[in-house]
């Protein structure tokens, strides 16, 4: 069984959530709750502990290699928990979703080329766009009876030729949306009509409450599926962001040479071995 009743120490651990709260807003009272990023303070499943405990005692700690099982534990999780079929071939590993949305700009835009982003949104989003010297395309989120909506109408009306890609929160970062079929739909067909890539981080979607249902956007819109990257990972779901290790899936063959292009390129082909073996135990 597992607690999440635990109250563990954090303070002084090298925790980005707890040490950096003062050094970034200025407040160091000690009862200060650091509500600012995704990171929560449970214990590890035991799964994690074990898996990682193995290694350890292991004791030899060397370059990773064959990322073919973890990828087929991830294709195996997203069947059974999202009904979703992906092929282990389509899975690029990345650092993390961050570092494989910089990644997949630097393989399917130009420094200059706009990327569409649905405020208010993830910030990471924003400075990942900057970072890479593309230029953002805002289109605000509409609230409708209590909920975020896309405004497509207004994304048309505000598209250019240098607009290249769409990054997409599904679930929704900070509003929380699961986006309905009907919507992602739609926006596929607008990608489509107007040749953009859209990238789906769906980093939440183990993370939604009861009665609501994630939909991964290739499930909804299978036919745009040549111009659709998933990104995924187990570090929010299982509280595992220092693991550094994400996934981003396309069934595009062109795409992914073009994103695993990028991932050598930037010499991020040698996996953190800890992350890997940390992640198969809670997917499988």
């Amino acid at each position: 069984m597992f607690s999440f009743d635990g109250v563990i120490e954090r303070r002084g651990s090298h925790s980005s959530k707890w040490d950096n709260i003062a050094r970034l807003s200025g407040i160091e009272s000690p009862d200060a709750i650091p509500m600012w990023v995704a990171d929560m303070d449970f214990a590890a499943p035991p799964g994690v502990t074990s898996a990682l405990t193995a290694e350890i005692q292991h004791g030899v700690h060397g370059y990773y290699a064959d990322t073919g099982s973890w990828a087929a534990a991830l294709a195996d999780w997203m069947a059974r928990r999202h009904g979703l079929r992906v092929d282990p071939g389509w899975v690029s590993p990345t650092p993390g979703i961050v570092s494989g949305l910089g990644l997949i700009l630097q393989a399917v835009s130009a420094p200059g080329d706009e990327v569409v982003v649905f405020p208010p949104a993830y910030h990471a989003f924003r400075k990942i766009i900057i970072a890479n010297e593309r230029r953002i395309l805002d289109v605000q989120l509409v609230e409708n009876d209590g909920r975020y909506t896309m405004d497509l109408d207004a994304l048309r009306a505000r598209l250019t030729p240098r607009t290249k890609v769409v990054f997409l929160c599904n679930p929704h970062n900070p509003g929380g949306t699961a986006w309905p079929v009907t919507e992602l739909r739609a926006l596929g067909a607008l990608c489509a009509q107007h040749d953009l890539i859209l990238v789906s981080d769906e980093i939440h979607c183990d993370l939604v409450f009861d009665g609501a249902k994630h939909t991964p956007t290739l499930a909804a819109a299978p036919q745009i599926a040549d111009r659709l990257i998933t990104c995924v990972a187990a570090t929010k779901t299982f509280n595992l962001a220092g693991a550094h290790v994400g996934a981003c899936i396309t069934s595009n063959s062109v795409l992914k040479r073009r994103l695993d292009a990028r991932i050598a390129a930037s010499g991020l082909g040698s996996y953190n071995r800890f992350g890997m073996i940390a992640t198969p135990p809670l997917i499988q």
